[in-house]
């Protein structure tokens, strides 16, 4: 229920992009702005990295080459969601969103304006949400490999199955990697959007 309510929250906080970026009013004090920009530019760095790329590109060529003799095998459903889910998450175009922000945020003549409450509430939001399709992605992978053991058992496509499971493995390794870094570079927002909503939190 809490899990729902969580996601419930943070569904409302990204329904829609805000049309205005920064305050209107100017800070009397640029420090606040240095700060917030400062969390940004952490962020902007932790999503320029993507999860496993090199096993996504893996994941997809593979989808291509397969489908045909696998495609009515029970796991090749999970597997073909699998591949799409990691590369929706790699192609999340929050990315830009925040390097934009951040971008005006440090540009001349705006070290006193804040970036609007909103548009604060939306980043964190659409960020904490991450981590949501993170567990869907490793939920996929469970039941992927899980799945895929009944291949193996059955000595069917053992190679293929073996590769599978350890492509699933390398998902799941680089999603722990990918969380630990996104609650490092959250901290420094952390602040500002326990500020507005305590639901917020990490």
């Amino acid at each position: 229920m809490k899990k729902n309510m969580k996601k419930k929250f943070l569904d409302e906080s990204t329904a829609t992009y805000p049309i205005r970026l920064f305050s209107t009013t100017p800070e009397k004090d640029s420090t606040p702005v240095r700060r917030v920009a400062f969390a940004l530019e952490n962020i902007v760095e932790q999503l320029k990295k993507p999860l496993v790329p090199s096993t996504q590109a893996l994941a997809q060529a593979l989808v291509y080459k397969f489908n045909g003799p696998h495609r009515r095998q029970g796991y090749w459903m999970n597997y073909k969601n699998l591949s799409r889910a990691l590369r929706k998450y790699n192609e999340d175009d929050l990315l830009k969103k925040v390097s934009d922000v951040h971008k005006k945020a440090t540009a001349s003549g705006a070290g006193f304006y804040m970036p609007s409450n909103d548009v604060i509430r939306y980043i964190g939001g659409a960020y904490l949400k991450r981590l949501f399709r993170l567990q869907q992605i490793r939920d996929l992978c469970v039941r992927t490999a899980h799945v895929i053991m009944g291949q193996l058992e059955l000595g069917h496509w053992e190679k293929f199955s073996l590769f599978i499971v350890a492509m699933c493995a390398d998902i799941s390794n680089g999603i722990s990697k990918q969380a630990s870094a996104m609650e490092s570079a959250y901290a420094g927002l952390s602040s500002f959007l326990t500020s507005l909503d305590k639901r917020s939190g990490f």
